[in-house]
């Protein structure tokens, strides 16, 4: 969930899961990332000998990100286990030692039907005295778009590919709470996706995934294309933030309204 720090595997736990043969040409999440159980996927719920009917809407996501064709070979950041599994590792070292300063929450923007919708997709890590925000999300740019392209393959992963016009945008650090308040201050950057990276090592950036229960809508939210929240600022009424579950609860509602 947005809300939490997303998934930290052991190596162990990893090869007791991928124990047998990987097609990556049209491989699903679950395939070509990771196994958590078998009724999770990487951003998707799995089907399994009980699970849902080929008509259900689980079964129809699932099967719109197997269509996706995996992203390309991009070196040390093509999207296949050991890669998201070190920068995920690094991600949780840098935190540890450098803290939320470190941390950026990262948002993806599709074109068309969705284009005002920001889609929370996880966060970003790097080491401040050599990497800027931007680089980070830039060196990681493979990593995280394909992810995103199969977390929302309805809305990101129909435009995602060689030449794809997805955008990458970068907010502070557990800002979600400011986000869903439409906090007026609280402006998001788009990254450039042509900077120059290759003095970075993949161990000064991590990238954890943002990961959805089964059931859960996904966090997004409304901006203008310089970063502004499109609506107005939601005032809570009460001398006190609004929880995480009251958060979902409200994403939900917009959910709804936007369907």
């Amino acid at each position: 969930m947005a809300m939490k720090w997303a998934l930290l595997m052991s190596a162990t736990a990893l090869s007791s899961v991928l124990s047998f043969p990987v097609n990556f040409e049209f491989a699903s999440p679950v395939q070509n990332v990771l196994h958590i159980n078998r009724d999770r996927v990487f951003g998707c719920p799995i089907l399994n000998d009980v699970g849902p009917k080929r008509s259900s809407p689980s079964n129809v996501i699932l099967n719109m990100a197997i269509r996706i064709r995996p992203g390309g070979d991009h070196g040390d950041m093509t999207y296949m286990p050991d890669n998201v599994m070190r920068q995920s590792g690094t991600f949780a070292a840098i935190l540890q030692v450098g803290g939320k300063d470190c941390v950026n929450d990262i948002y993806v923007r599709a074109p068309g039907k969705w284009s005002e919708i920001f889609w929370y997709v996880g966060k970003t890590a790097r080491c401040t005295g050599t990497c800027s925000d931007m680089e980070a999300v830039a060196r990681q740019r493979p990593l995280i778009i394909e992810h995103a392209a199969r977390l929302r393959p309805r809305e990101i992963g129909k435009n995602f590919g060689e030449g794809s016009s997805l955008e990458v945008w970068v907010a502070p650090g557990d800002s979600e709470l400011a986000v869903a308040y439409n906090r007026p201050d609280l402006m998001m950057q788009m990254a450039h996706p042509d900077l120059d990276t290759s003095h970075i090592g993949n161990i000064e950036v991590g990238f954890v995934g943002e990961i959805y229960q089964i059931g859960e809508e996904g966090f997004r939210t409304e901006r203008t294309l310089d970063g502004r929240p499109s609506k107005p600022e939601i005032k809570a009424g009460i001398d006190r933030d609004i929880t995480a579950d009251e958060v979902e609860k409200m994403m939900k509602e917009k959910e709804n309204n936007i369907l």
